[in-house]
């Protein structure tokens, strides 16, 4: 990557193999640069002052989406000398689980492909006390897959699992989101019972009487079950889970419910509700 002030080339700079860290609650991405400051060959002494860098990421089907903006660790002077010197330097960006997530999802199995856009200023000794904005190009960074997964697992990012799972809103197109959106209150409100008995519901008027059969095949003919049995099967094992809060004591209920076991019915109804409203 050539870095230039008014057009005269002053230095060159490449970018090395990325690196990701783990922080408390998020990820850090690091990208190092190294490269060499060329020396003065006109008398007048050229530097930049690198801020920061835009960058963005080019997914598997091509669309292009922006990450965010790096920063280094202090301030980056990139200056000329009578002689020629060495440059290095990383940007940084933080990455939360959720972003990662995302990333990997426009990533999508392939190689990451990174674009970085350098912010600078510069300034020059034969305009003494100005500095200006300055544009330097882009840096191109393709990151292989095997490398990046290396990072992936290094860092723990990869035993990780973030879900992105968005409940219904607007209008209700079907009895069973009421219910849903029932059991996400009663999740906010700390009523786990009530939460796990909403999802129940749910279940029964997402299954529209298809549960009992499914359970049924399961037991009989198991092997013959399409996708949409088997999906129909994980509705009504929520509708099972469902019942012991659904019922008194005396009818073989269950009181003693936890937030992780609503979070974990309501995690299922949303992700069977996004599944199926999603191709409906």
């Amino acid at each position: 990557m050539d870095l230039t002030v008014n057009n005269r080339l002053i230095a060159m700079v490449d970018p090395r193999p990325i690196q990701l860290g783990r922080l408390l609650g998020a990820f850090e991405l690091t990208i190092p640069f190294s490269g060499t400051v060329h020396a003065v060959v006109d008398g007048i002494y050229r530097s930049l002052t690198i801020a920061g860098a835009r960058i963005s990421m080019r997914g598997k089907n091509g669309q292009v989406s922006a990450l965010g903006r790096a920063v280094p660790d202090n301030t980056v002077v990139i200056r000329q000398y009578e002689n020629s010197a060495r440059a290095d330097f990383a940007l940084r960006l933080t990455l939360q689980p959720h972003q990662l997530e995302l990333l990997e999802c426009e990533r999508d199995g392939a190689d990451l492909h990174l674009t970085v856009v350098l912010l600078a200023r510069a300034t020059s000794s034969d305009q003494t006390g100005a500095d200006w904005e300055q544009y330097v190009g882009e840096a191109q960074i393709i990151v292989p897959r095997s490398l990046w997964i290396e990072q992936l697992n290094q860092s723990t990012a990869s035993r990780i699992l973030f879900l992105e799972i968005r409940l219904p809103d607007g209008e209700i197109r079907h009895p069973a989101e009421r219910h849903l959106r029932r059991a996400q209150e009663m999740l906010t409100a700390g009523d786990w019972r009530s939460c796990i008995s909403e999802c129940r519901q749910f279940a029964e008027e997402l299954g529209e009487g298809k549960l009992a059969p499914a359970m049924n095949m399961l037991q009989s003919d198991r092997r013959s079950m399409t996708k949409q049995h088997r999906e129909d099967l994980l509705l009504a094992a929520l509708h099972h889970y469902g019942h012991l809060a659904a019922h008194s004591e005396s009818q073989r209920g269950e009181l003693g419910f936890e937030r992780a076991d609503a979070k974990m019915a309501v995690s299922l109804a949303a992700s069977l509700a996004e599944h199926h409203f999603g191709r409906a």
